[in-house]
């Protein structure tokens, strides 16, 4: 239940990533992120099931750890353990600079396949970190939102898929 004057991430953007691996973090994002917890740190993992980022400030923390709790509850012969650090154990601490940008970890970089854009979709809690090519790739069902991540890569003049690059 969202409550009155809760801050969400919603939205989404096409950023581009330079060579030392720097992205802006969309205004709205770091706007979310600096009211609920008077800060720019935040933090960044792996998507369990997805080939993306997932990005969430501290208070998101109490989210996971009811997750965790519902993981075990769904499933008593579940480790523990293995469920904490698979929540925990991978997230990496971040902070944006003055301009807003935060440089992404090569590991990062990997697992998501982010190249020369990186998109960010809003997911109320969290937010998401994409290769836009591997969104409209694995995400075609959401028909909506990938017109939309086509208008951005449009907007940027970038290929389209399946036109050269």
């Amino acid at each position: 239940m969202v409550e009155q004057g809760e801050q969400l991430f919603y939205g989404n953007a096409l950023n581009s990533v330079d060579s030392k691996n720097r992205v802006s973090v969309p205004a709205q994002f770091r706007a979310v992120i600096k009211a609920r917890t008077g800060g720019e740190e935040f933090l960044i993992r792996e998507h369990e099931e997805l080939p993306c980022l997932v990005a969430y400030d501290h208070t998101y923390l109490k989210e996971l750890r009811e997750e965790a709790e519902a993981r075990l509850a769904q499933d008593p012969t579940a480790n523990r353990e293995d469920i904490r650090r698979s929540l925990f154990g991978a997230a990496d601490s971040v902070k944006f600079d003055d301009a807003g940008r935060i440089v992404l970890d090569g590991f990062f970089i990997d697992y998501a396949a982010i190249e020369k854009t990186a998109l960010f979709l809003g997911a109320q809690g969290y937010f998401e970190i994409w290769n836009p090519y591997t969104f409209l790739e694995t995400q075609a069902h959401q028909k909506a939102l990938c017109r939309k991540v086509v208008y951005l890569l449009k907007q940027k003049k970038l290929p389209l898929p399946g036109e050269e690059g």
